[in-house]
């Protein structure tokens, strides 16, 4: 079944969590995924696959209340969001919030405030023409979506704020009238993508901050 992985993203896992495990809102957290056209994840429904008395093999789909909370960002980014445990991230279902009684609109502010409390504040390593953070090389692009970090990033840099988060754990920094920045960024996120095993591929788009809001880049 899909539904929980472990925390670098290598092994499927079960749509529910074991049962010792206690869940709480306090422990969901923003994770980036990549779209994909015809992937289906808008929803994203988890499958169960077993072995029939017969011994046949057979994959059925699981309830609606089980199919995972899904939100576009922008471009071929989305926001899933899963439960932060100890060994590995849970994807966080339509019966969760029903159980917690979390409203769909309410999962991004409550996971971001959780991101921000559960994780170390975002090291700063400058490039040659722009800057990587660094957290716990897990969760760095989901930093796209910490606010207040971007409203403090903004007036130090010259231009537009340039991101890009080309894996899960990369995310890269410059502005638009730094000299040669979204050009070297571009480069950047070739060798990340080249360098990156493909489950934690997320984007290629070189994204501008705008308005509080992320939009892909258009240099036309």
């Amino acid at each position: 079944m899909a539904g929980l992985v472990d925390r670098s993203m290598r092994i499927p896992g079960v749509a529910g969590a074991p049962a010792d495990e206690r869940l709480s809102p306090q422990m969901i957290v923003p994770l980036m995924k990549r779209s994909e056209p015809g992937d289906g994840t808008r929803p994203a429904r988890p499958t169960a696959s077993f072995t029939t008395d017969s011994g046949q093999p057979r994959t059925i789909q699981l309830s609606r209340s089980e199919e995972f909370v899904v939100e576009d960002l922008v471009g071929d980014l989305l926001i899933t969001y899963v439960f932060d445990l100890p060994r590995y991230f849970r994807h966080v279902n339509r019966k969760d919030c029903l159980d917690f009684g979390i409203r769909h609109d309410e999962l991004r502010a409550l996971s971001v405030r959780n991101l921000v409390r559960s994780r170390p504040k975002p090291e700063i390593r400058p490039g040659q023409a722009g800057v990587m953070l660094v957290m716990d090389q897990n969760l760095e692009s989901s930093l796209l979506l910490v606010d207040h970090l971007w409203d403090q990033f903004e007036p130090q840099l010259p231009g537009e704020t340039i991101a890009a988060v080309p894996a899960r754990d990369t995310i890269l920094i410059t502005g638009t009238e730094v000299p040669d920045g979204i050009e070297l960024l571009e480069r950047a996120i070739d060798t990340v993508w080249e360098r990156s095993e493909q489950r934690l591929q997320l984007s290629r788009s070189v994204l501008v901050r705008r308005s509080q809001s992320w939009h892909v880049f258009d240099r036309s």
